[in-house]
């Protein structure tokens, strides 16, 4: 019953190692003119690996509660569970490479995009 916006993206740092974490940090506003709840959505995407992946993976959420005009700061850490895939071998690893980072109220509304560079 009311409507929300997301901004300023920031993937910090915007590159790890294959065992780091990074925080993904963005700001929701409530524009509408009632309280509201919006649930926020990270999705991690692998667009080069060694085997297939799923398109895009959900990797967390917040449920944030904003009343009319109101902004809230919302940060997720991004780590090695979050970017692993099972190898041929049927081992999990994490491959060096450019994840990227979609945020937004589902996986069909994606309102915010960002990458993260992973190193050997």
């Amino acid at each position: 019953y009311t409507q929300f916006e997301y901004s300023g993206l920031r993937v910090l740092p915007a590159e790890t190692s294959t065992t780091g974490s990074v925080d993904v940090v963005l700001t929701v506003a409530n524009v509408g003119d009632r309280f509201g709840e919006e649930v926020v959505q990270l999705y991690v995407r692998d667009p080069i690996s060694s085997v297939a992946t799923p398109e895009i993976q959900l990797r967390g959420y917040r449920k944030v509660g904003l009343a009319s005009g109101e902004e809230k700061q919302v940060r997720f850490s991004v780590g090695p569970e979050d970017l692993k895939l099972l190898d041929q071998e049927m081992n999990w690893i994490v491959e060096p490479g450019e994840f990227q980072i979609l945020v937004g109220h589902s996986s069909r509304d994606i309102r915010l995009r960002g990458a993260i560079k992973v190193l050997e």
